[in-house]
C-alpha cells in the first residue's frame, strides 16, 4: 500500500488548497504525521492506493494547539480596555475586554465588526515579558 497525506484549512492557509505533508509508515495501517506548524483546526486527508490501482480516501479533523506555557500569566485578572467590543448577545456575547483576561478558555473578547481595533491590559507596573501567547 502507498499513502499520501494532505492537510488543508480554508481559514488558516488562505484558501482551500491542500498541502502534501510527510508521513512515516509505521506498518499495520499506522502513519506518523507531523502536524502543521500553525495553530487551528485542520482537515487531514489520507489517500491509500493498493498495487492494483484501487484508491481509498479517509478524512478527519485535527486541532493544533500551542504548547503549554509554564510561566505566570501577568494579564490574568488585570484591567483590560479595548477600542470596541461586541455587545450583541447572539454568538455568545457580550464579549467585553474583561473576557480577554479572565483566564477562562471558553470566553473571549471580540471587537466590533470593523478595523482597526486594539486591546490594552494594565499590568500595574513595568514587567519583563519574554513570551506572549494568545489563545
Amino acid at each position: 500500500l502507498s499513502y499520501e497525506v494532505q492537510v488543508g484549512s480554508k481559514y488558516i492557509a488562505n484558501g482551500s488548497a491542500l498541502t502534501t505533508v510527510d508521513a512515516e509508515n509505521l506498518g499495520g495501517g499506522k502513519l506518523r504525521v507531523t502536524a502543521p506548524d500553525r495553530t487551528g483546526v485542520w482537515k487531514l486527508y489520507v489517500k491509500v492506493k493498493d498495487g492494483k490501482g484501487n484508491v481509498g480516501v479517509g478524512t478527519t479533523s485535527l486541532k493544533v494547539v500551542a504548547p503549554p506555557v509554564t510561566a505566570t500569566n501577568l494579564a490574568r485578572g488585570r484591567t483590560a480596555t479595548a477600542s470596541s467590543f461586541q455587545s450583541d448577545p447572539t454568538g455568545g456575547c457580550p464579549c467585553g475586554p474583561e473576557k480577554a483576561v479572565d483566564g477562562d478558555a471558553s470566553s473571549r473578547w471580540a471587537s466590533d465588526w470593523s478595523d482597526p481595533q486594539w486591546l490594552q491590559v494594565d499590568l500595574g507596573a513595568a514587567k519583563a515579558i519574554r513570551h506572549v501567547q494568545l489563545d
